[in-house]
């Protein structure tokens, strides 16, 4: 797994957005912590965050809660991200990244109640 994590930190710039989720989750789901990586992922999402699609977002937020990874800056930009965004998600995004969140230890009001608001409509589809 450390000689995969060095080709892509060297690789990263390469990646598009899906590559850093799909990456990010793989480490994340085998509980392989690589920081150098990690820092990589984090550092590479910020240049492109707003640009991510939903699932992208919460794979990226569940890989680094998961591994206990704090990134600061990617917290603070996730924050914002999903809370002018989270209308757009759907019901699995939304709790993945509530879930996220909460397992990181982060209670940002104005973002649990974008994630609250934005969930209360989709209720019914957790039903189906």
């Amino acid at each position: 797994m450390q000689s995969i994590a060095a080709k892509a930190i060297v690789r990263m710039h390469e990646c598009s957005s899906q590559d850093i989720s799909c990456t990010s989750w793989a480490f994340a789901t085998l509980a392989w912590l690589e920081i150098a990586l990690l820092s990589v992922i984090g550092s590479r999402s910020l240049l492109s965050l707003p640009s991510y699609i939903a699932q992208e977002l919460s794979s990226i937020a569940w890989c680094f809660a998961t591994l206990r990874f704090v990134y600061n800056a990617l917290v603070d930009a996730l924050v914002v991200v999903t809370g002018y965004m989270a209308f757009e998600f759907e019901l699995i995004c939304l709790s993945n990244l509530a879930w996220s969140f909460a397992d990181m230890y982060l209670r940002n009001e104005p973002l649990l109640n974008a994630i609250a608001s934005a969930s209360i409509p989709r209720l019914s589809e957790a039903d189906q």
